[in-house]
């Protein structure tokens, strides 16, 4: 990381409207949402973007369910044709977008929340990839 860690570097990622943060942002919130807004509902979180989605459209949870999984394809749609542009040299900084946008999928695998709920699926992932001896 420190080819692109200057305070420069950060500022050019932040404050610029670069289609890769946006899509990473928007697959990141969304996926959070569809998957434990029932959860966060019960726990009596703040509303989540499936609930904005049924009111604001007047529809059932499953048609918004279905709505919002649209938005996260199409930002990874986004995502990988950002990926995909041809350049001069290859952005570091935005294959470490990508990388932690691919890391969704292990916390929020099969629409469970592995991530608030750590302790049962993703502790034997990480420990499978980084601790288990690879069988040869």
């Amino acid at each position: 990381m420190k080819e692109i860690s200057t305070e420069n570097a950060f500022k050019r990622i932040l404050y610029s409207k670069n289609e890769a943060v946006r899509a990473s942002a928007l697959i990141s919130r969304l996926t959070n949402d569809i998957v434990t807004h029932k959860f966060e509902q019960k726990r009596g979180h703040v509303v989540s973007a499936v609930e904005c989605f049924m009111k604001e459209h007047r529809v059932t949870e499953q048609a918004a369910l279905e709505e919002l999984w649209k938005k996260v394809d199409n930002a990874w749609k986004d995502l990988n044709n950002e990926c995909f542009k041809p350049r001069l040299m290859t952005d570091p900084a935005l294959t470490r977008i990508l990388n932690i946008t691919r890391s969704l999928s292990l916390f929020y695998k099969d629409n469970k929340d592995c991530y608030t709920h750590s302790n049962l699926k993703l502790k034997q992932k990480v420990t499978a990839l980084l601790v288990d001896p690879i069988p040869t």
